[in-house]
């Protein structure tokens, strides 16, 4: 009796141990399999059935590789191979298809379990890794995009001082050229060539995140008009491009080039949506929004009036799944290398930022429209000026002006200019002679006209140094490309002022007289 007692208790302890582990590998996350020498699949937990999809049933009726991908399914028959050999297994990446024909990533090791020295099965840990692995190459793409915009900002910064000199050279021999000189339109050509590289630079810098957020009243049937010739080139000759905009069309208070961006990334997607090619219509009218309320992230600062800006494709559409992920950065359903998955969640960015939204509407197969919604600007959008009338009222009156710039020809330029506008400039290629010139005629400079990204030093490193003996020393800077925009806060916290590159000779003028004779330009 006591030994059949005994052989009892074992048996129950024996059971409840076997309960015990199954029940541990049943309940934890890590997908644990076990696979017989011929590739067959003897075992798999919860977490295997539940993460690919499958029940038990079937997972012990499918070849063990048949649940691989075929991207690692060689490497991982090698591994089985050397496992089942006796030899190092270590650790192995094996990518998983699921029912629904997803991939589940996972990293971990198989075991070998043997009897009497022969094989019996391959037992599998491995652990799914696939968001890891998501954040991974998130962080990685957002490391290129960084590059790519630093790359961008740097190439917008030499291009801009390249522009600048166009832009003088060409203004001085307008102002000279008499109007019915044969070679006038040839100089205004190249003038407007000058704003077109311009405009791709703002681009440049935008994409590089780099530009100032300043907002201004826009008056977006101008800019329509001056994107649509870019658009359509963009777009190509399948791609249909309509625009409609209401001639009474209100002004936003918004940033131009941001807003060129989000129309261009709009442009981009719906082309995209087309391979085939399609129609496009963008219609921009005034909104009112009275019995609807707003969805502003401010939503007491717009109050009820609004501008809707819609662009609508005749694409292949979205599902329900795409919708909700529509505007997270990286995602996308374009195949691989063709797109960051960045447009539209730049998009939602912007639009933010101005406190805006954006409501997308969209079936497969049948298109998509977006809409945006911007706030009206308090102020009317300023109207084009003539930039040869402006110069001028704008002489200077002998002031002497440090220029402190190391392109050669734009700081020779900059100086030709002040000069023949009533100025006394001298010039400077580095912040070190900025130095020099400055300590020796410390009393004489009503402006220091300095860039910022200087060969030896950042400019406004001499705004502390110059101000200790001319504290009244007016400083302006400029740049064509800001990597630090905690620098423009520096700037105007300190009564600076920044002038963009490429900047024209009327921009230029106009700040100095309003630096030294406020009263005359109020």
């Amino acid at each position: 009796m006591k030994e059949e007692k005994e052989l009892e208790e074992a048996a129950r302890a024996l059971t409840e141990s076997e309960e015990r582990y199954r029940d541990l590998f049943e309940r934890t996350s890590d997908l644990i399999f076990t696979v017989s020498p011929e590739g067959r699949v003897l075992y798999a937990n919860l977490a295997v059935r539940h993460t690919l999809g499958y029940g038990q049933e079937e997972l012990l009726a499918t070849p063990f590789f048949d649940l691989l991908s075929l991207s690692c399914r060689e490497a991982a028959m090698e591994y089985f191979r050397r496992t089942a050999a006796g030899g190092k297994s270590g650790e192995q990446e094996l990518v998983f298809r699921t029912r629904g024909g997803g991939e589940v990533i996972t990293e971990g090791c198989c075991h070998l379990k043997e009897k009497e020295g022969k094989p019996l099965y391959l037992q599998g840990i491995f652990r799914d890794v696939t968001k890891h692995r998501e954040l991974e190459k998130r962080f990685f793409q957002a490391q290129k995009m960084e590059a790519i915009g630093r790359l961008a900002g740097g190439i917008a910064h030499d291009f801009n001082n390249i522009l600048s000199a166009i832009e003088g050279y060409s203004t001085l021999i307008l102002k000279n050229m008499p109007e019915t000189d044969p070679a006038r339109p040839d100089i205004e050509e190249i003038r407007k060539a000058e704003q077109r590289g311009a405009a791709l630079t703002k681009q440049l810098m935008t994409f590089s995140r780099r530009t100032t957020s300043n907002k201004k009243a826009v008056n977006l049937n101008e800019l329509t008009r001056d994107l649509e010739k870019m658009a359509k080139r963009l777009l190509g000759d399948n791609v249909a491009l309509e625009v409609a905009a209401s001639p009474d069309l209100k002004p936003v208070q918004a940033n131009p080039g941001q807003l060129e961006q989000v129309l261009m990334n709009l442009l981009v997607n719906a082309r995209d949506a087309m391979p085939g090619g399609g129609r496009i219509k963008v219609n921009i009218a005034n909104a009112d929004l009275t019995k609807t309320a707003p969805r502003c992230p401010s939503p007491a600062e717009p109050g009820q009036e609004f501008i809707l800006i819609s662009v609508a494709d005749s694409g292949s559409g979205m599902s329900a799944d795409t919708l909700n992920r529509l505007f997270e950065p990286f995602f996308t359903t374009k195949p691989k290398g063709k797109g960051t998955g960045l447009g539209l969640s730049t998009v939602y960015s912007i639009v933010k930022q101005h406190n805006g939204w954006i409501d997308v509407q969209s079936e497969e197969g049948k298109g998509s429209v977006f809409n945006i919604y911007l706030p009206r600007a308090a102020a009317e959008a300023p109207g084009v000026t003539n930039p040869p009338e402006a110069v001028r009222n704008l002489r200077g009156n002998g002031e002497k002006v440090l220029v402190v710039e190391d392109d050669e020809a734009l700081r020779k330029l900059t100086a030709r200019i002040l000069k023949e506008n009533g100025y006394a400039p001298t010039e400077a290629g580095t912040a070190a002679e900025a130095s020099g010139i400055f300590s020796v005629k410390d009393s004489g400079f009503s402006v220091v006209f300095a860039d910022i990204m200087l060969g030896d030093r950042n400019g406004t490193e001499l705004i502390d140094e110059f101000k200790k003996t001319a504290p009244k020393t007016a400083f302006v800077f400029t740049s064509g490309f800001l990597d630090d925009m905690n620098e423009l806060e520096l700037i105007k916290t300190r009564g600076c002022r920044f002038i963009q590159k490429p900047y024209s000779i009327e921009s230029v003028l106009k700040t100095f007289k309003e630096l030294l004779a406020p009263e005359k330009t109020s």
